[in-house]
């Protein structure tokens, strides 16, 4: 559990929701070992050693497979180079205009656009008319 915890810690805690989930499930997996070691200590018998060494290995198993994924995820995120920072100089005043005058062009796409539309629904009603 303790090498759990410190990939946690060097990934922040921030996993997958898939990797929470089976977290969430080794730590009631854990508590359900502790109530079978309790009743094996209670009560000493064959069956329950079969039954807490079953569950034991069952748990060693899931803590590994978590710190295998655990580890995958650590490296995929010390691989991939973290994301620029954003650019936060001033936009120019001549940015600005031009960003103005291309936007005049569009209402002008727009309206030509329309217009366009307009002449053709008004041209195919009136063949469907005429025929």
């Amino acid at each position: 559990m303790e090498k759990i915890k410190e990939l946690l810690e060097k990934l922040d805690n921030k996993v997958t929701a898939s990797l929470n989930k089976r977290l969430d499930g080794l730590e009631k997996l854990e508590e359900r070992l502790a109530l079978a070691k309790s009743e094996h200590e209670s009560n000493p018998t064959e069956e329950s050693e079969s039954s807490l060494s079953e569950v034991q290995n069952y748990v060693s198993d899931v803590t590994e497979d978590l710190i295998e994924d655990l580890e995958e995820l650590l490296e995929k995120r010390q691989a991939t180079p973290p994301a620029p920072a954003p650019n936060t100089d001033p936009i120019p005043a001549e940015v600005i205009e031009e960003k103005e005058e291309k936007s005049g062009m569009s209402v002008f796409g727009v309206v030509l656009g329309v217009v366009l539309l307009v002449g053709t629904a008004g041209a195919y009603n009136y063949f469907n008319k005429n025929r």
